[in-house]
């Protein structure tokens, strides 16, 4: 799939307005290259409740994060999707997002999620957590 990788001039100090357009993060602040994904569609349980009814996501084969994801609503018509722009940061090192962006599509609204443009103090984590970290009773009491 072409996704998003390497988008080095994404993290640009310019005015916002330069960078963004309506509806879109202007194209020459984008790179994109062909990837190996895994796909991975997510439907809700039969009686459960959800806002979304199924969620389509491609991750990067190369370091494991979601870089596209679209999301539809009962119908089953497409109502929501995501982009995350990436580039490899080699003090850390591995391929961090830097961006990430909104689409609503029924409603035309888009947004930056975050945007590190000043890559300088984008925070960067060498912590590293232990199994129980990633078990649902932990990420339950994060939720909370």
């Amino acid at each position: 799939m072409i996704i998003p990788y390497n988008s080095y001039k994404s993290m640009a100090k310019v005015e916002p307005t330069t960078k963004y357009k309506k509806g879109h993060i202007a194209p020459e602040y984008l790179r994109f290259e062909l990837h190996r994904i895994c796909l991975v569609e997510a439907t809700v349980k039969p009686g459960a409740r959800q806002s979304y009814a199924k969620r389509v996501l491609q991750y990067d084969e190369d370091f494991w994060g979601i870089v596209t994801q679209d999301v539809y609503d009962a119908r089953g018509a497409l109502w929501r999707s995501d982009m995350c722009v990436s580039a490899h940061a080699y003090e850390v090192p591995g391929v961090q997002i830097f961006m990430n962006l909104h689409f609503d599509l029924p409603s035309g609204i888009s947004s930056v999620n975050y945007d590190y443009s000043d890559y300088d103090n984008m925070p960067i984590s060498d912590q590293r957590e232990d199994e129980s970290y990633f078990l649902p009773d932990q990420i339950r009491r994060m939720g909370q």
